[in-house]
This record gives C-alpha cells, structure tokens and sequence, in this order.
C-alpha cells in the first residue's frame, strides 16, 4: 500500500492514493464519509439548522405573545429529547439534515427562556437578569467542548444532551407564566396568581394595586359587557407607531451585528491553527 503522510483535506482529495485513520475518532465526517466531493454537507447541516432557526423565529414568538411563553416553552422543552434520540438514531446524512433543521427550529426555545426569565423582574433588575442569562447560555455552550477532548465520539457527545432533555421536562412542574406575558393578554387575575406567590416566598405584601392597563379594561368592559381582554396587536403596529418603529430598526441592527460577529467567529475556529475543542471553550 505505500507510505502514507499526513495532509490537510485538499491534498487528500487531489490524491490519488488515500485513507482516513479513524481509530481515535468517530465524527459525522468519518462516519458518513463527507469528504471531497460530499464535504459540502457539512456546510449544509449548518445552513439547515439556521433554515429552522428563521422558520421558527417567524412562528413560534407570535404564538408565545397569544398563548403565553408558559405553552410554547413546554412544547419545546417536551420536544427537545425526542430531536436528540432522533440525532443519536439517524443512520443516514439525510436524517441528519432533518434533524439540523428541526433542531434550529427548537432553538427558538432558547429566546424565548431568556424572554420568560426577565420579564419576571422589574425594570431596574432586567439589565442583570438577562446578562446572567447570557453567562449560563456561555458555560452551557463550554460543556461539549470540554466533554470532547476526551470522548471523540459523535453519538456519545449526543448523549450528553439526551440527558440535558430528559432533564428539561422536570422544570415544567416550577415553571409559571410571566406575570408580563398575562398583562399584555389581558389575563389579570393570573398575573394576580403569579405575583402573590412571588410576594408570599420572598415574604413581601401581596400587590394590591391595579396591573398596566387593568382599570381600563375593567372599564372597557362595564362598558361594552365583554370581555376585559386586551386588544390584540399584530407587526403593523409596530411600524405605525414611530418610537416603536425607531426601536425596532436599532435593535434589528444591533442583534444583525452582534449575531454576524458572533457566528463569524465561530465558523472561523476550524481555521484557527491550534485545538479546535479548546478553540470551541474559549
């Protein structure tokens, strides 16, 4: 057979007389031979979950706003080990596609966790709130890294979130609607609920003032005799209104810069001439 060196991926696919060591790896690469004229599928797994991403992003937020972030967030937390069992099963590049985009499509869950676990503070605390979150998401993204300089096997690193799934479920039984998310359905007396229970543990008077927008509805409603729901607002009311419309495009912006530098770095660590999964950690 000949002597063989090691080489990077181009001259192996411009050799003529090539073989994969893959005694200390099982990667989807070596498992499904993407290489060369396949290596594109790489690639694609990536844009797939970045296709679901954007599907869910259009979908599952709107839902979150009409039926409240409690419903939706159970659905992706019921969802999540049943994506992962499928991505530790698949048995062709095909099935991993799928699984990539309905995995970029649950993503969506991640937004709106962050969205739920804010708006549970008032305004002055938020800002700490949501840049805790952000650490937890950044120690949480550390952990396959870590896990894989050690185990160098794709299906075993996948166990690793199996069990994160298993365990996302249990969370439910804690989980309560975000007193804002109520407000701005109209679903008072459960906004009421939620903040006596938080006033009771952290041992604090109940609120016995109106919420937001609550006299008014009351009033709406004497008047009318229906419902005290509060109206229901749709994107076209968001661009009418001028400060909202402001808002929208400067944070539009900020998220589209932050999130283009943020994956570009990303993307760029198998270029980076050192260990990719000390790469990943830092």
């Amino acid at each position: 057979p000949g002597v063989y060196e090691s080489c990077d991926q181009n001259k192996y696919c411009d050799a003529s007389n090539r073989r994969i060591d893959t005694k200390d790896i099982n990667s989807l690469v070596t498992e499904f031979n993407l290489y060369c004229e396949d290596r594109l599928l790489v690639g694609l797994c990536g844009t797939m979950i970045f296709v679901g991403a954007m599907i869910g992003l259009i979908i599952f937020p709107r839902l979150a706003d009409r039926y409240g972030r409690k419903k939706v967030m159970a659905v992706f937390i019921m969802l999540s080990p049943v994506i992962m069992l499928s991505f530790f099963f698949a048995k062709s590049i095909t099935m991993i596609l799928i699984v990539c985009f309905c995995a970029g499509t649950l993503n969506t869950g991640s937004i709106l966790a962050f969205v739920l676990g804010t708006e549970f503070f008032s305004l002055e605390y938020r800002h700490y709130v949501g840049t805790s979150l952000n650490f937890v998401f950044a120690f949480i993204e550390m952990i396959p890294p870590i896990y894989a300089i050690w185990e160098k096997d794709w299906r075993k690193i996948a166990i690793l979130g199996i069990v994160f799934g298993f365990i996302a479920p249990i969370t439910i039984a804690w989980l309560d609607e975000s007193p804002r998310s109520s407000v701005t359905r109209g679903k008072y007396g459960q906004a009421h609920k939620v903040l006596d229970r938080m006033a009771e543990y952290n041992k604090k008077p109940p609120v016995t003032q109106p919420l937001e927008g609550e006299l008014d509805a009351r009033t709406s409603q004497q008047i009318s005799g229906g419902s005290s729901e509060a109206p229901k607002k749709g994107f076209l009311d968001l661009i009418k209104n001028k400060t909202h419309r402001r808002n929208f495009l400067l944070c539009a912006w900020a998220w589209f810069v932050s999130s283009y530098s943020y994956y570009g770095v990303t993307f760029n660590i198998p270029n980076l001439k050192t260990n990719i999964f000390y790469s990943g950690i830092m």
